[in-house]
């Protein structure tokens, strides 16, 4: 955005130095003009118009460029008031759960759950850190697909049975027969489903019902994610893969997050030259649709 405004400021200041010019060579240099007042007129009058069209589109291309800004400059803020909590939180809970095993007067099943919930917390704190090195590493452009040939039910099965073992509460299904082959980068494609799962299952609630399914056509093949969550606003949709968009107002938000899973998942489908796109489910929920060559 930037960069289209300090274009078009350039062109307008280039435009007013050649007129300036003009008028200037006219009044100094052609006193003696063979045209008529009325022509005169007529031909000052159509070069302030232009020039008027001219300004006032410049002024709401600025002003246009200055909300975005300001709309960004709220959603990194609210960026930082969420990663400042998303870091403090699991970090306190390993250093509880720590503290607590080094007492050593709990019994083994105790052991156990308290290993795997300091696990658990370690895991979403890893995935929190690779999602802010991820959304960086696509400012610098230093990230490219390493695309591989596999297929794609071996690949989606340990996903789905990590995401089930570790959201026992949570329903998952999906067609274990349509197997085909696919070409993509894996780390970047299960990264992708990760985020979009976990979005999925933290916004369905209690009631957490998902559906995944595969297409494919020559050319194509196509993931969807199906919840049964309240979906997205209308007036918000447009909005979901930006960076550190979040729906909710951070500062009552109730859910985790930093604001980047989605736009991270865009990213690397862009990078795939795919696309990425949402859907309301019916009667309620969301259908976040993958589309990648085959």
């Amino acid at each position: 955005m930037k960069r289209q405004t300090n274009f078009f400021f350039y062109i307008l200041s280039f435009y007013l130095l050649v007129q300036f010019a003009w008028w200037g060579y006219l009044l100094i240099f052609s006193p003696k003009s063979n045209l008529s007042s009325e022509s005169r007129i007529y031909m000052i009058l159509g070069e302030g118009a232009v020039f008027l069209v001219l300004l006032l589109f410049g002024f709401w291309k600025i002003k246009n460029s200055i909300d975005k800004e300001i709309e960004y400059s709220k959603n990194q803020n609210n960026f930082l008031l969420s990663i400042t909590h998303e870091l403090k939180t699991p970090i306190a809970s390993i250093k509880l759960y720590l503290q607590t095993l080094n007492k050593g007067k709990i019994t083994p099943s105790q052991n156990e759950l308290l290993l795997k919930n300091a696990l658990k917390e370690n895991n979403r704190l890893e995935n929190l850190i690779n999602n802010i090195l991820y959304a960086s590493a696509m400012d610098s452009h230093k990230m490219s697909p390493n695309k591989t040939k596999f297929h794609l039910l071996s690949f989606i099965n340990p996903i789905v049975s990590r995401f089930k073992s570790q959201h026992p509460d949570c329903n998952i299904n999906y067609v274990k027969e349509n197997d085909f082959e696919v070409y993509a980068d894996e780390f970047m494609l299960e990264t992708v489903i990760n985020n979009l799962l976990d979005n999925a299952i933290k916004y369905s609630g209690g009631n957490c019902d998902l559906n995944l399914k595969f297409t494919s056509s020559k050319t194509h093949f196509t993931l969807s994610i199906l919840d049964n969550g309240p979906g997205i606003p209308k007036n918000q949709i447009k909005s979901i893969f930006n960076r550190f968009y979040r729906i909710e107002n951070e500062e009552t938000r109730v859910k985790k997050g930093s604001g980047l899973g989605l736009f991270i998942a865009k990213q690397f489908i862009l990078l795939h030259k795919g696309s990425i796109t949402y859907e309301k489910n019916i009667p309620n929920g969301s259908i976040f649709k993958i589309s990648l060559p085959l």
